[in-house]
């Protein structure tokens, strides 16, 4: 609830303003904390979904964050690499597991997993420059504010809609929605960059 709080004023404040800035290292910080919940209690109860959801939505937020990180361009595209060379791993993982649960949670994690596998492979193979960097930043914490959209859904909406709705639109609402917002958000502040 926080992280989804947080994350949306981070989300609607100008983009680089303190104010954005602020609520932006909040929700990472929140949302982070809230994965690690996720990856703990998957494993003190094992849950293959949970766990590989919980580092997929720490992928976003380490792959978003580390174009924030005041550091010179080279370090900071190494550490994305590593990060992407986590993100292949895991989303091969995802990938796996859909196959053998087809059936269940399955297609959630092929999409998820196909989803991740684009993000890590376009982290390791391009290297941003200029405006890019921008890009990144935004699509990667635009996806983790999804992530926390959806963890929102489906545990505190998903109960009252199930008599009319299956589980799975709340799982893929918020991506289906969210994703085209992101990218006009980029492009909104791409255009205003180059126009300043």
């Amino acid at each position: 609830m926080v992280s989804f709080i947080v994350g949306f004023v981070a989300s609607i404040s100008t983009k680089g303003s303190k104010r954005h800035k602020q609520y932006g290292k909040y929700f990472a910080i929140a949302l982070g904390i809230s994965a690690i919940v996720a990856l703990i209690l998957s494993s003190l109860k094992p849950n293959s979904f949970l766990f590989v959801i919980g580092c997929f939505t720490l992928y976003l937020i380490a792959s978003g964050w580390v174009w924030t990180w005041k550091a010179p361009l080279s370090r900071k595209i190494g550490l994305a690499k590593v990060i992407g060379i986590f993100g292949v791993l895991l989303a091969v993982t995802m990938l796996f597991l859909g196959v053998l649960a087809i059936h269940g949670s399955g297609i959630l994690l092929l999409i998820f997993g196909g989803i991740l596998l684009s993000f890590a492979l376009f982290d390791i193979s391009r290297e941003p420059k200029g405006l890019a960097i921008y890009a990144r930043h935004g699509g990667r914490m635009g996806g983790a504010f999804i992530a926390s959209i959806t963890a929102f859904a489906v545990t505190n909406v998903q109960a009252y809609t199930a008599a009319f709705l299956p589980e799975i639109t709340w799982w893929l609402l918020p991506t289906i929605m969210g994703s085209p917002l992101i990218l006009l958000s980029i492009r909104k502040f791409e255009a205003g960059r180059t126009a300043g």
